[in-house]
């Protein structure tokens, strides 16, 4: 029989804090110096650019809207109580389609009494002593006749061509009106100007509302034009015919060539700013531009030649100054600069910066 030894007293605790002791020394041999390395690998400084001696494009940028290159207003003739609505947002309609029609009733009653009254003329004509009187007397009488029955047409309301319904403003039972105010329309285009999101301003400035709008616009959505509004300064630059991009945050990738078609002689007012309208043509049709998208259009207006540049991003405003962090000995040196042409990505710069010092990018604003 095996006998077992006694534990030394007081010896096993201290031999266990022992172990641990020297685990803890060898962990911070070898791993400690890893993630002090790891440490300093990670920090980086921050992203710079070297102003230099550059050409590029100059352009000018502006939101806008893609809209139906040209639409048509339908209205009733008449106004009168809808009765009924054939058209629907988004259905293809052939010249003379029914869209709608109101009540025909009082229209109906006129036609039966213009049609009593030709009889009546005919007839009087067989006792009539003055022949000439009784032919004016048909005459008349036909005549309120056709008006009378022009008037019952119209309260149906047809397609005049074919196209896609893009609005319908009205409802069975309500008073369709007889005319709507003239929407006024993109520079060079039957497109009306396009709502101004956020501002609840439409149609040029004007504030929208349901008494002035079409009852029902038929067009094209796939033959589309972008109407943007440009500053004043901006709108002093364009001129038809110069060339450019639309892109869109929403869609990634999207880049469609364009030209510019037209600009507003007029400027309107937006949000407390006066802005120029232009019509903007994108050079063929693309799949990914639709009607009622939001997007920003960039026109290239003139080139800059050998100027002192750097990219936008390096540039901020402070008190309403143009500046640029410089930097110097490790630090970024908050300066006051001019600024001049603007490109895509680059912007000149007039004063206050030479060719060959270095700038940060996505400013500090001066902070070291």
């Amino acid at each position: 029989m095996k006998s077992q030894s006694a534990p030394v007293p007081g010896k096993g605790p201290l031999v266990f804090v022992t172990a641990v002791a020297v685990a803890l020394v060898i962990l911070a041999i070898t791993v400690l110096p890893h993630f002090i390395s790891s440490g300093a690998k990670g920090s980086v400084g921050p992203q710079l650019a070297t102003a230099g001696v550059r050409s590029f494009p100059v352009t000018e940028m502006a939101s806008g809207t893609a809209v139906p290159a040209s639409e048509l207003e339908v209205n009733f003739v008449n106004s009168g109580q809808l009765v009924e609505i054939d058209a629907k947002v988004g259905l293809v309609v052939t010249a003379g389609m029914v869209l709608a029609k109101i009540d025909p009733s009082v229209a109906q009653s006129d036609v039966l009494q213009a049609t009593a009254d030709v009889a009546e003329a005919k007839s009087s004509t067989l006792i009539s002593r003055d022949f000439s009187d009784a032919q004016a007397a048909i005459a008349a009488a036909q005549a309120q006749l056709q008006r009378a029955q022009d008037e019952l047409a119209d309260t149906t309301l047809v397609a005049p061509s074919a196209g896609t319904v893009l609005e319908v403003n009205g409802q069975v039972g309500e008073i369709a009106s007889g005319a709507a105010t003239a929407q006024p329309t993109l520079p060079g285009t039957s497109a009306p100007i396009p709502a101004v999101a956020g501002t609840g301003i439409s149609a040029g400035g004007g504030t929208a509302s349901p008494t002035n709008l079409p009852f029902i616009v038929i067009g094209d959505p796939s033959n589309l034009v972008v109407g943007a509004a440009f500053s004043s300064n901006a709108a002093a630059d364009l001129s038809a015919g110069q060339t450019g991009s639309i892109t869109a945050d929403t869609v990634s990738g999207l880049a469609v060539p364009c030209h510019l078609l037209a600009v507003a002689a007029d400027p309107t007012l937006i949000d407390g700013a006066y802005m120029f309208w232009a019509s903007i043509v994108p050079n063929k049709p693309s799949g990914q531009l639709r009607s009622g998208m939001a997007v920003d259009v960039t026109i290239a207006v003139g080139q800059a030649n050998n100027v002192i540049a750097v990219p936008q991003s390096a540039v901020y405003t402070l008190g309403g100054v143009p500046h640029v962090d410089v930097w110097h000995g490790n630090h970024a040196v908050s300066t006051v600069v001019g600024t001049g042409l603007q490109g895509t990505e680059l912007v000149q710069i007039t004063s206050g910066l030479s060719a060959g010092e270095q700038v940060v990018l996505a400013a500090f604003q001066g902070v070291p």
